[in-house]
């Protein structure tokens, strides 16, 4: 079943919101895995509601990647350029796996936020989220070395990911070690190493590719000496993860449309050839 457009945080609860007034306002967009949605410094004139799948934000240059956040189905990408007096992109956007989205362009959410002043909230609220998380971010980068980068890495993944199964809390979400260090600010070959260390430490173990966390509370004791940023782990708000009316209670899960041909059903990222050489 396809993810109703108006249980999309940006939409939903708005009182007196007509279905058939977005709707005629929305196209559609497909991006296969990998594809660009759009690239840091290009001029902004659209925002993007994700139907189906899931969109990485990074900056790069030429030597590193560095990934700020991630969005999900339900949520929406490219705002800030619709209210700032600088429309230039502030970073790139990017499909983790075949992704669906719902295009809403510049003078058509103008006219929405003027009728319906509660989108502006809620894109407000948006922007206070992506901050938090950049604060979060950069206490890692002002604080820490590459160990306690990854031990609160970890941490934020149980936060957002983590399934409670008899040999700790698996990570479900299939992601590589190359992710893993560009969400950080390492290179791969100090990634690995530091989860090496922590596996020989008890920390950490593999399960069918995914993260498994042995002992969280260890972890979490460490990575909370580590910075004074103890709260505000998760990505995303409850608010905003179970908009849609497929989430499941912890908007962990919104399945994809199934008519839609190579779509990976599932919120979380496709495994590919270096997920399987993570174990």
């Amino acid at each position: 079943m396809e993810t109703d457009f108006m249980n999309a945080f940006l939409f939903s609860d708005i009182p007196n919101l007509q279905r058939a007034t977005v709707r005629k306002k929305l196209t559609s967009k497909r991006l296969l895995r990998g594809q660009i949605l759009f690239h840091q410094g290009s001029v902004g004139d659209a925002v993007y509601v994700i139907q189906a799948g899931s969109l990485e934000i990074f900056v790069e240059n030429s030597e590193r990647k560095f990934v700020l956040g991630h969005q999900f189905a339900g949520e929406v990408v490219g705002e800030l350029e619709m209210i700032h007096s600088d429309a230039r992109r502030t970073a790139s956007v990017g499909a983790m796996e075949n992704t669906l989205l719902w295009q809403l362009k510049r003078e058509d959410l103008e006219t929405l936020m003027t009728e319906y002043p509660l989108i502006l909230r809620r894109i407000a609220a948006t922007l206070a989220e992506r901050l938090q998380q950049a604060d979060r971010k950069l206490s890692y980068f002002a604080f820490m070395d590459a160990r306690l980068r990854v031990v609160n890495l970890l941490v934020d993944l149980a936060a957002n990911f983590g399934v409670s199964s008899p040999s700790g809390t698996v990570v479900d979400w299939l992601v590589t070690k190359q992710h893993l260090a560009d969400m950080v600010g390492l290179n791969r070959e100090s990634m690995s190493r530091a989860l090496s260390d922590l596996q020989r430490e008890g920390l950490l173990t593999w399960q069918n590719r995914h993260l498994c966390l042995p002992d969280l509370r260890r972890l979490e004791v460490l990575a909370e000496t580590a910075t004074q940023v103890s709260k505000g782990r998760l990505w995303h708000t409850p608010s905003v993860l179970d908009r849609s009316e497929d989430a499941t209670g912890d908007g962990t899960h919104v399945p994809l449309p199934q008519e839609i041909p190579g779509l990976f059903l599932s919120r979380r990222c496709r495994p590919d050839e270096d997920a399987q050489r993570n174990k």
